[in-house]
């Protein structure tokens, strides 16, 4: 995530600039799972001083992070944000110029 924090800045968002991930507890309140491979989330950095996830208002299912700050939050899934999209990391080589 720090990978992705200081991409996020380099590109100028903002910290109010928030992007979806696929966690969410759309199956059992207060468990959260990868949408992605339905795996449990285990690194989670809440945010907020007080007990979050908070599911405020009763429909907050759906995890989002903020692009510059190295924490996640829950929110409404109908809110229109920006996402995030897991990907392997594409495969580079080494480009070599010759001169004839």
């Amino acid at each position: 995530m720090e990978a992705l924090i200081k991409y996020m800045k380099a590109k100028g968002f903002k910290n109010n600039d928030y992007f979806w991930i696929s966690g969410n507890d759309l199956g059992t309140e207060s468990a959260f799972y990868w949408m992605s491979n339905g795996r449990p989330m285990t690194y989670a950095p809440w945010n907020g001083p007080k007990q979050m996830p908070d599911n405020y208002g009763g429909n907050e299912n759906c995890v989002h992070m903020f692009a510059t700050r190295e924490m996640i939050n829950d929110a409404n899934c109908k809110i229109q944000m920006l996402y995030v999209c897991e990907a392997t990391e594409p495969k580079t080589f080494k480009f070599t110029y010759i001169k004839w």
